[in-house]
């Protein structure tokens, strides 16, 4: 039985110090193709932030089955999980655990898959703790409904849900600390 690149434990401790600098400098973007195979990044992220401790979600209906034994997260619903996985490309049809006044930290992360991190033509600007002053990103294959549904989320702060967008070998983080304003302007 060959394991995959993305569930050794060398390929995880490069790619966590990855999502730590993704996540302490918001809307940067992280090159990790050398990291994993094309086309698995989302994958390699669940591996290193899911573990048997934590539950998981798979609102894309993308996972494969073969992965669920590695990652030994126990699947619940989108709208229980701790972690979910989505596809950009459709529109939320869950509300994410926000988390509570005493447990801010039970809000969800949303890995969402999308055509591509740092090109495309929805144009985002973020702002908030990380980012100096604004800092402007595009990405290609997400729908601005999840946009209005993160600005839904993430208004009674602290409570919320963070944010990794992954294409095949780029992500960026958008903890729920980011504010996230969709330069509608800029839309073709």
């Amino acid at each position: 039985m060959t394991i995959e690149a993305h569930f050794l434990p060398a390929t995880q401790q490069a790619l966590f110090r990855c999502l730590l600098d993704a996540m302490a400098r918001p809307g940067t973007v992280h090159e990790a193709a050398d990291l994993i195979e094309r086309g698995d990044l989302y994958r390699a992220v669940l591996a290193v932030l899911v573990d048997g401790a934590v539950t998981l979600g798979d609102a894309s209906g993308s996972l494969p089955q073969s992965d669920w034994p590695f990652l030994e997260a126990r699947e619940v619903t989108p709208e229980q999980a701790d972690f979910v996985l989505c596809d950009g490309a459709r529109g939320p049809d869950f509300e994410p655990r926000v988390g509570d006044l005493p447990n801010p930290e039970r809000g969800a992360t949303l890995v969402l898959r999308i055509a591509r991190v740092g090109e495309g033509p929805l144009r985002l600007q973020l702002s908030g703790p990380g980012v100096e002053h604004r800092r402007e990103l595009a990405v290609s294959g997400l729908v601005p409904a999840w946009i209005e549904a993160r600005r839904g989320w993430n208004a009674a702060f602290p409570l919320g849900v963070d944010w990794i967008l992954t294409d095949s070998e780029r992500l960026v983080a958008l903890p729920r600390t980011t504010r996230v304003v969709h330069m509608k302007e800029e839309i073709a």
